[in-house]
């Protein structure tokens, strides 16, 4: 006799009612769109779109005219990614978060709920599963959240960035069609298909989300391999032609040239704290969840040989393993991401199958007809009753989540006024707590620049620069406003990009964040050939031609670069340099002259000795359609430097030859007079060029630079698990009354130490 066993019909009724209610509830409560975060992505969601548009190429790879040298967007495709493309048609930040948020939830506990229906059978197993995820997500939906402990995840990205997750709902798609029972040429298609879609959308988070998946269904088909060897084979075949179609290359090599990749042995490796551990240890409450969890695939993997509960329990092993060992070592597992991130996409299995596995136990307990039915009554009510204080809550809380503050301001609230917007055909770079500066310790920052400085710059929604002086240095504020920075914060900034400005422009104790970039030492003979128009500094005496500011009291200066590059600097001379570090001590003398010197490889010497080069001071570069105009006219042959971030994927049209020069920026080598457009070919289906830029990386040997860190941030010694379980004894109320006895942490630690 099965336990409660419910009709299909009645399931739907009850988990669409419920589901219908929540929907409504969290689009009034969504208030994120206010966070820095958001207005990020939705920046580059509506930079992609017009740019794929203007290019009429829907797999091309943007760059953007604002972020850094030119640099590239981060690679969101909203086409494939329809809630991105939603949000970017509806156009008002707060109704795009708030419906992408919606949506989102909708079509996870769809997708949710056609698991549970193809695995689990009854309709409390199924309701109590899928809120109970639902809530993990999207969390506090659930009533009396003081009194039950629910599990949590320190995951909230479908809070901050709702389209974002559609991976994460294809991740589970493939899984559900990998894994239906019996050969369907339909199901290979369809899993393949959305793993395309997957890669294109974003290859960064496709990476994210659908490797653990893939890890469980590969453990599935190795266990399994009498019963799916055929659908093992075309999934390789698949797999393989993708490889060569350049597909599933491309996310891969896109992840080695990326700063964070190259530099995660020196200078982004602090990244380590307790509620980025594996799922089981970000809240007390997840230990009780994760011993039943196991205890149900424990259950199917012994009792019934199910072998997808014993793929899932094994990759869950090795997640807690993990943990324990990032929780005790020093080792941080920086070569991947953070592990709570990571394990994400698991954790709806987990639930699913431990959920499974605790029915199947109690199916055979064998319960009587009458439970049943009061049960089915009971669910009923709670179902109608839970729905109609959601709607209720809903609409009482409409007034106060729609007063939602856009942090993010116009063009008026910027540091430049109109008029200097209208004429600005360069960028704007900041320089803020500069040695000798009194601005940290008036807003009681470090010294050195550290995590602390970057929220006060970076971050306009709480109490940082923007609320204490009315202006921004939020670089969304500018981008926003088509305003270029010389900095950049993006997943995808360049190694070449973050080695020049830590080497040049950062002191030797500053913190570096591996996406958001702020400059402490200014170099003055180096911003006109970076093509910066106005530094916004807090030091007097850079340039000639200064506006002095006065914010709240505090003297802050904006000067205006004279002679900026804008593609007219022509230099006739090359020093060449074996590695990035030459380059970098040529550039730090303040007599290097960049309008007649160029840095070059060695390896690019005997392409470049073959001409005799001439100035053309004329040339100049525009952008437009996702591409950048470089026109420009030599008496002979001329390489100009222009302001854009070299890379081997950057092509200009006619053929022109352009080469790595002053280790970041772009040369042009041309004849007589030329009109070129230069953009990015190749990925995501031909990816030698990435490969050409990988390979740059050693030949500039950047790794070799092991880059100072400020032990305040270098947590990877500390002793998290000393952390952990001090929180967890607090968190049931226990570390007072075991202090209050006598128990002494530090004598216990000493003890287990021998």
């Amino acid at each position: 006799m099965d336990f409660i066993r419910s009709n299909p019909r009645w399931n739907i009724f009850v988990i669409a009612i419920t589901t219908l209610a929540i929907s409504v509830d969290i689009f009034y409560q969504s208030n994120g769109a206010g966070t820095l975060d958001w207005n990020d992505w939705l920046f580059w969601a509506k930079q992609n779109y017009e740019k794929i548009i203007s290019s009429q190429n829907l797999f091309t790879m943007v760059i953007s005219p604002v972020q850094g040298l030119f640099g590239l967007s981060y690679p969101l495709n909203p086409f494939f990614n329809p809630l991105w493309l939603i949000a970017v048609l509806i156009d008002e930040t707060t109704t795009a978060h708030r419906l992408t948020t919606a949506i989102i939830f909708a079509l996870f506990a769809s997708m949710m709920t056609t698991i549970l229906f193809s695995k689990v059978e009854n309709l409390w197993v199924r309701l109590l599963v899928l809120f109970l995820t639902l809530n993990i997500f999207f969390q506090d939906f659930l009533p009396f959240a003081h009194l039950v402990l629910y599990p949590k995840t320190t995951f909230s990205y479908f809070r901050l960035m709702p389209p974002q997750n559609l991976l994460l709902v294809e991740a589970l798609i493939l899984f559900y069609f990998a894994t239906k029972p019996g050969l369907n040429k339909a199901n290979i298609l369809i899993a393949v298909v959305i793993s395309v879609i997957g890669i294109i959308s974003d290859p960064f988070y496709f990476f994210l989300y659908f490797t653990p998946i893939v890890l469980v269904l590969g453990f599935y088909y190795l266990l399994n391999i009498k019963n799916r060897w055929k659908e093992s084979l075309y999934y390789l075949i698949i797999i393989f032609a993708l490889f060569i179609l350049g597909t599933i290359e491309y996310p891969l090599l896109l992840q080695q040239n990326i700063a964070r990749t190259v530099f995660n042995d020196s200078l982004f490796h602090s990244i380590k704290a307790v509620n980025t551990s594996s799922f089981v240890f970000q809240s007390p409450q997840n230990i009780i969840y994760s011993v039943v969890i196991l205890i149900g695939l424990g259950y199917l993997a012994a009792k019934k040989k199910d072998m997808l509960a014993i793929s899932i329990l094994g990759i869950k092993i090795i997640f807690i393993v993990l943990g324990i060992i990032y929780l005790t070592e020093s080792i941080n597992f920086n070569f991947m991401p953070p592990l709570h991130v990571f394990e994400v996409s698991l954790i709806p299995l987990y639930f699913i199958f431990g959920a499974k596995g605790i029915e199947a136990m109690l199916n055979d307990i064998n319960f009587s007809w009458s439970i049943r039915q009061f049960f089915g009554f009971l669910v009923l009510m709670l179902a109608l009753g839970f729905s109609i204080l959601k709607i209720a809550h809903a609409f009482t809380a409409e007034n106060r989540a729609r007063d939602v503050i856009n942090p993010y301001p116009p063009p008026t609230q910027l540091v430049i006024d109109e008029q200097l917007q209208k004429k600005m055909r360069g960028s704007i770079s900041f320089a803020i707590g500069t040695d000798g500066s009194e601005f940290n310790k008036i807003n009681g920052l470090p010294s050195r620049f550290g995590i602390e400085n970057r929220l006060f710059f970076q971050n306009n929604e709480g109490n940082y620069f923007f609320q204490r002086y009315g202006r921004t240095t939020s670089l969304i504020s500018y981008w926003l406003n088509g305003q270029r920075t010389l900095e950049e914060n993006n997943h995808l900034t360049n190694p070449f990009y973050v080695y020049f400005f830590r080497s040049l422009f950062m002191r030797d104790n500053d913190y570096y964040g591996t996406n958001g970039n702020y400059f402490t030492r200014p170099q003055v003979h180096l911003y006109p050939m970076l093509g910066v128009q106005y530094l916004f500094s807090d030091q007097l005496a850079l340039f000639d031609n200064t506006d002095k500011i006065v914010l709240e009291d505090d003297r802050f200066f904006l000067y205006t670069v004279d002679d900026f590059n804008f593609g007219q600097y022509s230099p006739t001379q090359f020093h060449y340099v074996s590695d990035a570090e030459k380059a970098v001590q040529i550039m730090k003398q303040t007599n290097f002259d960049a309008t007649n010197f160029a840095i070059a490889h060695d390896k690019d010497k005997h392409f470049l000795s073959n001409y005799e080069l001439v100035p053309s001071p004329n040339g100049e570069i525009d952008y437009t359609a996702n591409e950048v105009i470089f026109e420009g006219t030599s008496s002979g042959t001329s390489l100009n430097v222009l302001p854009i971030l070299f890379s081997n994927c950057l092509v200009a049209e006619g053929g022109y030859r352009l080469v790595r020069v002053n280790l970041i920026l772009t040369g042009i080598v041309f004849e007589g007079e030329v009109k070129t457009k230069l953009d990015f070919k190749g990925p995501p289906f031909r990816n030698k060029c990435l490969s050409k830029d990988i390979a740059e990386i050693d030949q500039f040997d950047l790794r070799r630079k092991y880059f100072p860190y400020p032990e305040t941030y270098d947590r990877t010694t500390k002793n998290l698990l000393r952390d952990y379980v001090i929180g967890l004894i607090d968190s049931f109320g226990l570390y007072n009354p075991l202090v209050a006895i006598g128990w002494n942490l530090d004598e216990w630690e000493k003890w287990k130490a021998k």
